[in-house]
């Protein structure tokens, strides 16, 4: 149990010291998406930050707000950070952006809102 509190601290380290520079980018999250597999205070960290995006999506849809994406059911975090990462690693042009709005755009393209039939309301 220690270790893994530990762990956890570690990644929010990890996060706060990419932020405290300013905001998080793409480039960030890029280089958490391309750890070992075995590093788990930056596998904890890259979850920490995808999980914070898919829960900043479903309050703001609790609150009324238009949604950037829309859910899918049965959607594991998992299936979200490697859609994130394959699309930080396809784009590399673009991960000085936020992180936030990248991660965002890479789950609207991943999981489309379908168009209502035409001519329904």
């Amino acid at each position: 149990m220690k270790s893994i509190l530990a762990s956890a601290i570690t990644a929010l380290l990890a996060i706060a010291s990419a932020h405290a520079e300013g905001v998080i980018t793409g480039n960030d999250v890029h280089t958490l998406c391309r750890s070992r597999s075995d590093d788990l205070s930056r596998n904890m960290s890259v979850t920490f930050f995808v999980g914070a995006v898919l829960d900043m999506h479903s309050l703001t849809k609790t609150r009324g707000f238009p949604q950037t994406y829309c859910d899918v059911e049965g959607v594991s975090v998992r299936q979200a950070i490697d859609v994130t990462c394959r699309y930080l690693d396809a784009r590399p042009e673009s991960r000085q952006k936020a992180a936030v709005a990248l991660t965002l755009t890479a789950l609207r393209e991943a999981f489309p809102c379908e168009a209502p039939p035409h001519g329904a309301k």
